[in-house]
């Protein structure tokens, strides 16, 4: 099975990759910025972690039904990098709260999706010794993810 290298992330330049990859569907979205200057470069596997963040991006504009507000935070706090990905969407139903990690679940209409994308980011942001959660509410969701800036041995 192919295994990238490590590889040094800027994840500040990888989030913009994102936002322009999803350009389209932030005509009628707000994005609001707050990245701490002076981040650290996060020792990991780029290609992955993209596609987590690409997934958690996707799903608050789904959520949005691609009109609102999406705030993208990164900062530092002590030997962590803290990514929080927030909309102003619908909000994850209670009765779904405890299965949206699980791999093939899904609240979208069939054909919307594969329940694949909050399974990924749990396996990516694990692979990197990390922690993913989230905060939600009929007012929106937050996820909330939490990277070690210098992790020796990651594999």
């Amino acid at each position: 099975m192919y295994r990238e290298p490590l590889q040094d992330v800027n994840l500040a330049t990888a989030l913009e990759t994102i936002l322009l990859m999803f350009g389209p569907r932030l005509k009628n979205v707000t994005v609001k910025r707050c990245i701490s200057p002076g981040l650290p470069v996060l020792r990991g596997y780029g290609s992955e972690l993209n596609q987590a963040f690409s997934a958690l991006v996707e799903n608050s504009l789904d959520a949005m039904e691609d009109e609102g507000t999406l705030a993208i935070s990164i900062k530092v706090q002590g030997d962590t990098l803290l990514i929080d990905i927030k909309d102003d969407g619908c909000g994850i139903p209670p009765e779904c709260r405890d299965r949206v990690f699980e791999p093939f679940f899904t609240t979208k209409p069939l054909g919307g999706g594969l329940g694949l994308g909050l399974y990924t980011v749990q396996r990516v942001v694990g692979k990197h010794f990390g922690a993913v959660a989230f905060d939600t509410s009929g007012q929106g969701t937050t996820f909330h993810v939490r990277l070690p800036i210098d992790r020796v041995g990651v594999y």
